[in-house]
């Protein structure tokens, strides 16, 4: 598991996933193999293995809100279970409440559920407690957008690029900057 781990902070997500699909043949009872990989193969891009993995580290006993959050995220990215995005969101939030990362799971889960107004207050609060983060504002620009307020829309998205031009790349990034164009017309 650690070589996985190593070669996942290297970005060799390849020899990662081989080294943790190893691991977790040598150890099939443990949930932190299976999690592991799992967080690797999301990052990867495999959402259905990595969805597996993250359900059988839980039937192995995994109590883990990271491994909750994450799941929860990979659901709602993929809008496949949106009311077991949202247990999962919760209850990972419920055993970490400070954990920005944890609530703004939440917040998308409620964007991708379309209840607009509990997905704004969530990354509006996010925003505002942390100005810095270009992940917060970015979604917030997506509330704004759902909202129908596309000019502060766009300044949230310009801000949030600002901060972090990465999130141009986001697989939704796409879709939504164009709803925002679109809404300028």
């Amino acid at each position: 598991m650690q070589l996985g781990n190593l070669y996942q902070r290297k970005h060799d997500l390849k020899k990662s996933i081989d080294a943790l699909q190893h691991a977790q043949e040598l150890r099939p009872n443990d949930w932190k193999a299976s999690a592991s990989l799992a967080t690797v193969q999301q990052e990867a891009g495999l959402m259905p293995e990595a969805k597996r993995n993250y359900e059988r580290a839980m039937k192995l006993g995994a109590d883990d809100p990271d491994l909750f959050n994450n799941l929860a995220y990979l659901d709602a990215q993929s809008k496949s279970d949106l009311d077991a995005a949202l247990a999962l969101a919760q209850k990972a939030l419920a055993r970490s409440p400070k954990n920005p990362g944890y609530a703004d799971t939440l917040g998308f889960v409620y964007l991708q559920q379309k209840q607009i107004a509990s997905a704004y207050q969530v990354f509006h609060s996010l925003s505002d407690r942390y100005p810095k983060e270009g992940i917060y504002r970015y979604h917030l620009a997506f509330a704004l957008c759902a909202k129908g307020d596309n000019d502060a829309a766009k300044r949230e998205l310009q801000s949030a690029l600002t901060l972090e031009p990465s999130l141009a790349a986001e697989p939704d990034a796409k879709e939504w900057m164009q709803k925002i164009r679109y809404n300028e017309r």
